[in-house]
């Protein structure tokens, strides 16, 4: 492509809670760390403003502490911090958290000086007493002389907005991002961020900002790449795994947006289990370094470094008993009603017996003008005899905001159970062929790229040499004999 990666112009430490930390510098250094996060009590009062800063300061403790121990100062110029990494997941509406819980954990930030920029790490003792916690990560940042790319709720003009600031090694800051498409649960604590973009400059690096659900939608990606036309994202997230039916991972949204744009996407999420685990460096879809966990109960992180091997370092915690399903109700379910467009599935299941073959074909105009083929052949010497996948054609949405289509091949729990929330995530089918093409709804006047999900055993990644895909509207398999989990194309209408 002729975008120009930021390698080894800028490098990024994702900090991520219980999981991961990484750094991509020339030569690529990997370093894995955990850590404990202290979450706010449960409780039905109103927690202090006293007792907010204490937690939300505590877990940046954790943070500092750990970068500068592990990391050196010399390498890293970007700190990336997940969404909720500075209170946790705990003010969720479906955990009763309301409002006027989380008041005292909202921060208000400083409007920006005639220049643009405020410093946050003054030397006045009035300032930091307003703002301890904003002092505390600017201080930080000029201290290590690095950027700090915080996800923290900013209130302003009695609206709570779910936020990412960055701020400068000078501790100035220097741009603040609301999210503008929220999860139908944020709605509860968030307003929508207003319709404009935010970036920042590192040398002569453009850097875009997003979080989570934004990844979804049209914008701000659209404006980010190819009106300001970014040289890569920052995306601070608190990815649950288990959230739409098919399983699309953190890692394979994370991957699958950066070779659909094209563009470099630096991604810290929380990796507290195997829920909301996955966080990564992609160029342009290659991966860089990710670490994935999907071991329930089990404190294990898989980082893949550059050199093609795998680290694995376990902390405690149970495996699954030998059971690779994972059976968690789908936030996705959860939020469609009755009012929501149809939807329209459909499946055809198979066992992957060594050398299967076969085509598959959806086509029906008068409902979703959908179309798409499917080839497959399974390897001869597959070892996965037994195990079932299905062709899946879907019109209809992940979420009540989220209107999508896809087409492809996914993994079955059983041959009764495919495109449910039974996630089985193991696979020793190895396929010698996969050609797939995709007519998404032409009529759906949306101009932005189709995303691959594609993924081997343990709902790990593949390597962007292993498919080759338009990211419009085609997939194909470089390498007969690769071991397939899911492989598909989705368009989102939104």
């Amino acid at each position: 492509p002729s975008l120009m990666s930021p390698f080894p112009l800028l490098t990024f430490t994702l900090l991520c809670l219980l999981s991961t930390l990484i750094t991509a510098s020339p030569p690529l250094v990997s370093v894995l760390e955990t850590f404990p996060v202290r979450y706010p009590t449960r409780t039905d009062r109103v927690c202090s403003k006293t007792e907010a800063v204490s937690i939300m300061n505590a877990n940046l403790d954790f943070y500092f502490s750990t970068f500068q121990r592990d990391l050196s100062r010399d390498s890293t110029e970007v700190l990336v911090l997940p969404e909720d990494g500075l209170y946790g997941d705990e003010f969720s509406p479906t955990k009763n958290i309301t409002w006027d819980l989380f008041v005292n954990f909202q921060i208000v930030l400083p409007q920006y000086g005639d220049e643009g920029k405020v410093n946050l790490c003054p030397t006045s003792a009035t300032f930091n007493e307003v703002h301890p916690t904003l002092s505390k990560i600017a201080c930080e940042a000029k201290k290590q002389g690095i950027w700090i790319v915080v996800n923290l709720a900013d209130f302003q003009d009695n609206h709570r907005y779910n936020t990412v600031l960055v701020v400068d090694p000078e501790g100035y800051f220097q741009a603040k991002y609301h999210k503008r498409n929220l999860f139908p649960d944020d709605l509860a604590l968030f307003s929508p961020g207003e319709a404009r973009i935010q970036t920042f400059n590192v040398e002569d690096q453009h850097i875009g900002l997003m979080i989570c659900f934004d990844i979804f939608f049209s914008e701000p990606a659209r404006q980010l790449i190819q009106q300001e036309r970014v040289d890569s994202i920052v995306f601070s997230t608190y990815w649950v795994n288990t959230g739409t039916v098919p399983y699309i991972s953190a890692v394979n949204m994370q991957q699958a947006f950066s070779r659909a744009y094209k563009v470099p996407l630096f991604a810290s999420n929380m990796n507290v289990g195997f829920v909301d685990s996955g966080s990564g460096i992609y160029d342009a879809g290659r991966l860089v370094a990710y670490t994935f966990n999907t071991k329930r109960g089990e404190k294990i992180t898989k980082v893949l470094r550059s050199d093609g091997k795998v680290y694995t370092t376990t902390n405690g915690g149970n495996v699954m008993d030998g059971n690779d399903v994972l059976s968690i109700f789908p936030r996705s379910q959860k939020h469609r009603d009755s009012s929501s467009s149809p939807e329209i599935l459909t499946l055809e299941p198979f066992v992957a017996s060594p050398g299967f073959s076969r085509h598959f074909e959806y086509k029906n105009d008068n409902l979703d003008n959908l179309h798409c083929e499917l080839n497959v052949t399974v390897s001869q010497s597959s070892t996965g005899s037994n195990e079932v996948f299905a062709f899946v054609a879907y019109t209809g949405n992940f979420f009540e905001p989220l209107p999508v289509q896809l087409c492809g091949m996914i993994r079955c729990a059983s041959m009764h159970e495919c495109f449910t929330d039974k996630f089985e995530l193991s696979s020793h089918t190895s396929f010698e062929t996969f050609d797939l093409v995709v007519d998404f709804d032409g009529e759906r006047n949306i101009s932005t790229p189709a995303f691959p999900i594609i993924s081997t055993d343990d709902a790990q990644l593949l390597d962007v040499d292993v498919f080759e895909t338009d990211c419009l509207n085609n997939m194909h398999l470089n390498k007969p004999g690769t071991i397939l989990l899911n492989a598909f194309l989705f368009k989102s209408f939104a």
